[in-house]
């Protein structure tokens, strides 16, 4: 009788003992769990876009400057029509339209790209950005274009001909070409002036061509104002 009881004790030991390690070991799982599962809602708070900008640290610079295949299917045939020099070419009237931000600052920097002397190609790229002016940032970019310092000569913006010399090429179209791209941007002001959400940012543009543009592109500014103004726009 005492053997069966000393056997009894002895089990109930080990039992109590083998519960103990179990809940030992069964501790710091659970607490991992919630480590894990705390960190699975905290991540669960955002999209997964949200979550990789996150994780990288920053954002992709790549991601972010891809146009969308109708955008580079319209720069693509903008570069056709600037190697072909045919600004009159009917897709630029079918195709060339709606431009979107991401294209519109595509243009702008494709119009620093070209050579300054190339004063068509960043004449056209003005066309298009000025026939869509809808925002205060489209009229800021066409306001520094027409405060550019005037291109001297075709053969090299920076130099003007020699004395005597004759610069055959603006010779050729006459001074005005010089400053086409100005010229370009202050009609698209005048036209932008019907637009009232942009009227006085778009004044205060044509004022400053006034002040600081080369003397052909202020002339076109103040005889811009003066016809707004005879014909009651401001």
């Amino acid at each position: 009788m005492l053997r069966s009881r000393a056997t009894l004790l002895f089990a109930v030991i080990l039992l109590a003992g083998v519960i103990v390690a179990f809940w030992r070991t069964r501790a710091p799982l659970e607490s991992s769990e919630r480590e894990v599962s705390g960190k699975s809602v905290a991540r669960g708070t955002s999209s997964p876009v949200v979550r990789e900008k996150v994780e990288r640290g920053a954002e992709d610079p790549v991601l972010l400057n891809r146009l969308s295949e109708e955008d580079a299917r319209k720069l693509a045939l903008l570069d056709e029509v600037l190697a072909s020099k045919n600004d009159n070419d009917p897709r630029l009237d079918r195709e060339l339209r709606g431009l979107s931000d991401s294209l519109k600052e595509k243009l702008r920097e494709k119009y620093y790209d070209l050579a300054p002397e190339d004063r068509a190609g960043r004449g056209l790229i003005i066309f298009l950005l000025g026939r869509e002016l809808k925002t205060e940032e489209d009229v800021a970019f066409l306001s520094e274009v027409v405060q550019e310092e005037r291109c001297l000569s075709l053969d090299d913006c920076t130099q003007a001909p020699q004395a005597g010399a004759i610069d055959e090429h603006a010779a050729s179209a006459g001074s005005v070409t010089l400053v086409y791209p100005q010229l370009v941007a202050i009609r698209s002001f005048e036209k932008a002036l019907g637009n009232p959400a942009l009227r006085s940012t778009v004044r205060a543009a044509l004022e400053d061509a006034e002040r600081y543009g080369p003397e052909e592109v202020a002339r076109a500014a103040r005889e811009a104002i003066a016809r707004a103004e005879k014909n009651g726009v401001f």
